[in-house]
């Protein structure tokens, strides 16, 4: 359990995919009421998803620095850890650390993640902490596009890929000035090629979007789109970050635990 004490800084080690990431914001938020500086251990593609407010006092360095590193970093402060490995949280603290705690990263828990986060670490978390666009509410309802992401990381998460192809068409027809983006990341290249030879593909309103950097699909995001339907996966997590009106698709997990955090957040499946 992390406890106030005279040590004035943390390190939290945060791996994982993108909606994990996006999910400990609430932690980062929190941990800088507790300490002077907060040392977050990440991937750098997510450097730039780290919330203006919290620039001051969380410091970003990329995970993948050797575990000697961390641990001889780790020396006079706090950790919270999401690696639950017992030799290495035997390291930190005999290396110098303070407090260590880890957190579970899948807990088999019925309350929503960032709630169990909290309840392990002691801290009290605010009502409004699920509701919140933590990535900034710019949300445009002027637009006219429609952003769908229709894969994820793993495919027992996707609904059928007609699903989003039939909201698509549905979308185009509705208003002759509507528009849609359809995106994919790395593990949704075969998802890609099926869109391509669809019907839908060939209307000029039609965009396909290939993420190629997190900090920019925030923003065309956070821009661009005036609703966002995708998978229980990483942008749609994102995209209800960001304010837009997201309506996020459970098949395989469980939306009390994963729900996207977000003001404008509609359940799908599963509810």
């Amino acid at each position: 359990m992390i406890q106030p004490s005279i040590i004035s800084e943390v390190v939290i080690i945060r791996g994982g995919g993108l909606g994990d990431f996006l999910l400990t914001i609430p932690i980062l938020n929190k941990a800088i009421t507790h300490y002077d500086c907060v040392h977050l251990f990440t991937r750098g593609q997510y450097f730039k998803l780290v919330p203006h407010h919290l620039y001051e006092k969380v410091q970003c360095h990329d995970i993948d620095l050797s575990p000697e590193y961390i641990k001889s970093f780790s020396k006079g402060r706090d950790v919270i850890s999401f690696w639950n490995d017992v030799t290495w949280i035997t390291e930190l603290k005999e290396g110098g650390a303070g407090n260590v705690i880890t957190l579970d990263p899948r807990p088999d828990s019925s309350e929503h993640i960032v709630s169990f986060f909290f309840t392990e670490l002691k801290w009290k978390m605010e009502d409004h902490y699920l509701l919140n666009a933590w990535l900034g509410d710019g949300w445009n309802p002027l637009s006219k596009t429609l952003w769908i992401h229709p894969g994820s990381g793993s495919k027992k998460k996707n609904a059928p890929l007609h699903y989003f192809t039939d909201r698509a068409s549905s979308w185009l027809k509705n208003n002759e000035a509507n528009q849609v983006v359809f995106s994919f990341g790395e593990a949704d290249f075969s998802l890609f090629s099926q869109v391509k030879q669809l019907a839908v593909s060939g209307n000029s309103r039609f965009h396909s979007y290939e993420i190629s950097c997190l900090n920019l699909l925030m923003q065309k995001i956070g821009t661009e789109a005036v609703s966002f339907l995708g998978n229980d996966t990483g942008p749609t997590h994102m995209a209800a970050m960001l304010g837009v009106p997201t309506e996020a698709i459970f098949i395989s997990s469980n939306p009390k635990i994963w729900k996207p955090l977000g003001p404008r957040v509609k359940l799908l499946g599963g509810e």
